[in-house]
């Protein structure tokens, strides 16, 4: 859905702009009053900046109203299917960072959040949510990473293991069910388990976007970097049609 689409292009482009603890104004201002905190005391020489999915799930609600999105919404939305993320783990409900609704109340889209580097475990959890949940239309998964070193790397390798996360579902997919259960197993002996329903799975649309940032240590907009990296996967060929393989090339370092 496009207006969904520059709903989140116009949250990413806002999480480049806002300013810091200590330091709230920056060379291109930002509409928004959110702020980077950082770590540790005051009068430490040197305090990290803690990014977190917090700030861009503010923002995505923030600019969600300022454009009069005729959605409503919900955090740490509890799912309707049951996960377990260890071997021997129960299975219970999860949760879904941001979940909009159409005016009936109806799930609309799922959106799930991440920052920074991340296992393949916590991108699996993840990915596995928002095709598996049941929503009315495309479900969404945004990761950013903000780096200040000015390397690419971290996108292509982020994106590599989408690829490899991605093709482990589809595999596992194929399988014929067993006690109503599809495990997912990953390199260190991780698992994720999700309950299925009688009859085939119903796979939901997915785009995911991979945006990397970079500043480096004035804040003016020629410093300021932007990537934004999208797939798309149509839920009613994932099983059929899927192959990592085929999809656009990751942005590789130059």
């Amino acid at each position: 859905m496009e207006q969904i689409c520059k709903l989140i292009e116009d949250s990413l482009n806002e999480l480049t702009k806002i300013g810091e603890e200590d330091k709230p104004h920056t060379s291109e201002a930002s509409v928004s009053r959110l702020l980077f905190p950082k770590y540790g005391h005051q009068e430490d020489e040197k305090q990290e900046i803690r990014r977190s999915e917090q700030e861009l799930r503010f923002l995505l609600v923030e600019i969600l109203k300022r454009q009069n999105l005729e959605f409503y919404y919900s955090v740490e939305t509890p799912t309707q299917k049951k996960y377990s993320f260890s071997e021997e783990g129960e299975f219970r409900s999860g949760n879904i960072d941001l979940c909009l609704y159409d005016n009936t109340g109806n799930r609309a889209h799922l959106i799930e959040l991440k920052y920074g580097p991340n296992d393949d475990i916590d991108i699996a959890k993840d990915l596995l949510k928002l095709l598996y949940e049941p929503s009315k239309g495309q479900n969404y998964f945004i990761h950013f990473i903000c780096n200040t070193k000015g390397s690419l790397s971290s996108i292509a390798k982020m994106a590599k293991k989408f690829e490899k996360v991605l093709m482990r579902i589809k595999e596992e997919s194929y399988k014929p069910k067993t006690d109503k259960k599809m495990v997912v197993e990953l390199e260190g002996n991780k698992f994720i388990k999700v309950e299925r329903g009688e009859g085939e799975d119903a796979i939901s649309d997915l785009k995911i976007f991979l945006f990397w940032f970079e500043k480096n240590g004035e804040k003016s907009k020629k410093d300021l970097k932007k990537v934004l990296h999208i797939w798309e996967i149509k839920g009613s060929d994932f099983l059929k049609d899927f192959d990592a393989k085929k999809w656009e090339p990751p942005i590789e370092e130059k």
